[in-house]
């Protein structure tokens, strides 16, 4: 969905006489209008198709296969440092000054703030800004993933951490935010969104980024609404979930 948000804001700035631009974004207008149908995780996300495009294609929700690790499986050691996960990956759109700049107030808090600059690799200048901005602000507090891990060390990752906040206002980093709140994690995301309005739709309990209160921000979730996210996470990523959602797609 990254695509469909990053496209339409390189259209809105085309200017000039851009031929091949101009081209471009008109044949992108009318095969986007005449789709017969278009696959989304959110459904905010078609309805934004809907009005920049105004297509005719019906939507469909299905997402990519997860492989959720048992909870029981996972090691969960008692710690009196908080870890908060500030962003997943090294793309601008998850606006990290904007995100370290949110979290000031944590700096004299007993927490690490751990960032995701693994991939993509190749964005060297941005992952640098970014790594002098938080130590900048958090000082050793400050902990930027620059190695690529497993998958399964970075589910151990996720499982450390105790509260995950996301600054991006277009969908994006789904599965990390699925996996956090099915390990129970207490997560922040923009209400803009819309992965946000998905959850909150399914019932499940996250949070919106603008409601950030340093009076409330390091309690927990309750046992209870853990075991919530868990259920409603585990019964929308399941094998026949995942089934039902691609045989409509696939009997279209």
């Amino acid at each position: 969905s990254a695509d469909l948000y990053n496209e339409h804001e390189m259209e809105m700035k085309i200017k000039g006489f851009s031929l091949k631009k101009r081209i471009k974004r008109l044949a992108r207008k009318v095969i986007i209008h005449n789709l017969k149908a278009i696959i989304v995780v959110a459904e905010g996300d078609y309805n934004q198709t809907k009005k920049w495009y105004r297509t005719k294609a019906k939507m469909l929700q299905a997402e990519y296969a997860y492989n959720l690790i048992e909870v029981d499986d996972l090691k969960n050691d008692s710690k009196s440092t908080i870890k908060i996960l500030a962003g997943h990956e090294a793309d601008e759109a998850c606006c990290h000054k904007r995100l370290f700049k949110r979290l000031e107030f944590c700096k004299d808090k007993n927490v690490e703030i751990i960032t995701i600059l693994s991939y993509p690799r190749h964005n060297l200048a941005y992952i640098d800004d970014v790594i002098i901005t938080g130590k900048h602000i958090f000082g050793d507090k400050f902990f930027p993933v620059i190695d690529w891990m497993p998958y399964e060390a970075y589910i151990e990752l996720l499982n450390s951490i105790d509260i995950a906040v996301f600054e991006m206002d277009i969908q994006m980093g789904a599965g990390n935010i699925f996996n956090l709140l099915y390990l129970g994690k207490k997560v922040y995301i923009s209400d803009k969104n819309s992965i946000y309005e998905q959850l909150i739709k399914q019932g499940m309990e996250c949070f919106s980024k603008q409601e950030i209160d340093p009076k409330t921000f390091f309690q927990p979730l309750t046992d209870e609404e853990k075991k919530n996210n868990r259920k409603k996470i585990a019964d929308e990523l399941s094998d026949s979930t995942f089934k039902r959602k691609w045989n409509k797609v696939f009997q279209l």
